[in-house]
């Protein structure tokens, strides 16, 4: 019979920020570790304390751009020395130290910390590619960052192809100095991927961009009794969006391009949650600037028309128009022969765009999310993101849910699962 165990491993830099130079480690005397992961945009942290008396001080040891692995272990028995990456749960660095006394800790210190993941969340990144896909612009983003800190450890080995075995759409991009975490939110979107599923994203325990389709397939069952001994459901609308206002920036005349999408079933049994959709505000100057980048003899200085036609948009239509002239096929380039049809035309496209990202955003929002969390023994073997079946003869569960969050402690596990489709009032 083994037991649980736990290692926090320092590691002092002695070099610089940017000629970063680690020594021999320290396994520090800790107490009341914590791990928390995340998908998505919610940062990856993690803390511990130690007694601050004597010999033991820490007053002024730790440093932001010195190293820390933190290692986890149920049920067996291994020396420190012997230690395995799959032990490992989390490395980053440290963020915040805080000294404190109390009657029942003494004088100690808390130590806080992030793993690398942070950064893709404060990074701004400057590209400007034509015919490309969605994870190489993800890929470039990170590269991106690199130039400015080559130290900068998260590395990214994207899909080559959809979950259908497809190539990625061909996309082009400008974005200008925004930031990666809006780069990726906006280029996971099946809009973008050409994919069925939007995809998530999570950093792993290796500082690998994990970045997965939002398919719905469980990889393993968690039994009530059997694999968790506590469950809590809890029915959340508190996010509920059902009336969405969309604003897709300027059209060729310089106006803007906005209308509005509703769930109405949505308003009937969750009331009004308006919410103005502003992060696409940039789809007509991108949308524009992808004329340019791609057609760049068309275009002089800041014009926004041809300079001559029959003119064919490297845009392809989002939609199929029969009707009105020029006539589009849903995937094709348009033809446009005057400027008033290339200003109806873009126009067009701006709108359908709009539409198309609030139509997801809705799907998505418009009702509320039934969150499961179980705590177990200390089980290191989850992934966030993965889907399981949580089955709970007591609450009445038998279904699939993702999970969204794990926390480990020496003491046990405890996840945060989330359904996919949005069930909770519908």
């Amino acid at each position: 019979m083994g037991y649980n165990g736990q290692v926090v491993r320092y590691y002092q830099n002695i070099g610089t920020h940017t000629t970063p130079k680690f020594g021999s480690y320290v396994d520090l005397p800790v107490y009341d570790v914590e791990t928390v992961q995340n998908t998505g945009n919610a940062k990856d942290s993690f803390e511990f304390k130690l007694l601050n008396t004597g010999n033991n001080n820490y007053s002024n040891y730790f440093e932001p751009t010195d190293r820390i692995y933190i290692y986890l272990w149920s049920d067996k028995n291994i020396a420190p020395s012997n230690l395995q990456s799959s032990d490992m749960v989390m490395f980053g660095s440290i963020s915040t130290v805080e000294e404190s006394c109390d009657n029942r800790n003494g004088n100690y210190i808390l130590v806080k910390g992030i793993n690398y993941s942070e950064t893709l969340f404060n990074a701004y990144v400057y590209l400007t590619i034509k015919h490309t896909t969605s994870p190489s612009v993800i890929l470039s983003g990170l590269n991106f960052i690199k130039t400015l800190d080559p130290n900068y450890p998260i590395t990214f080995s994207p899909a080559t192809t959809t979950t259908e075995g497809k190539a990625f759409k061909d996309v082009s991009v400008v974005w200008q100095y925004k930031s990666f975490n809006n780069l990726l939110e906006t280029y996971s979107k099946t809009e973008y991927t050409g994919d069925p599923y939007n995809y998530y994203w999570y950093v792993d325990t290796n500082n690998v961009l994990q970045w997965k389709p939002r398919k719905d397939t469980s990889s393993m069952t968690l039994t009530e009794g059997i694999d968790f001994y506590d469950i809590r459901k809890t029915k959340d609308t508190k996010d509920v969006k059902n009336y969405i206002i969309w604003k897709a920036g300027y059209n060729i005349k310089n106006s803007v391009v906005a209308g509005y999408y509703a769930d109405y079933v949505s308003l009937l049994k969750n009331g009004f949650k308006p919410y103005i959709l502003t992060d696409i505000f940039n789809m007509g100057n991108d949308l524009l600037n992808d004329e340019r980048i791609n057609n760049p003899t068309r275009f002089t200085g800041t014009n926004k028309y041809p300079t001559s036609y029959p003119y064919t948009t490297a845009w392809k239509s989002t939609r199929t128009d029969l009707v009105n002239s020029p006539n589009c096929i849903a995937g094709s380039s348009v033809t446009t022969s005057s400027n008033s049809e290339w200003e109806f035309a873009f126009n067009r496209e701006l709108n359908w765009m709009g539409d198309t990202v609030a139509r997801a955003f809705l799907a998505s929002n418009a009702y509320g999310k039934e969150k499961i969390t179980i705590k177990m023994k200390l089980n290191t073997g989850f992934t966030v993101g993965n889907s399981i079946k949580v089955v709970s003869a007591s609450l009445g569960i038998g279904k699939t849910y993702r999970i969204q969050e794990i926390r480990h402690n020496v003491k046990g596990t405890m996840i945060i699962f989330e359904e996919d489709i949005a069930s909770v009032n519908k």
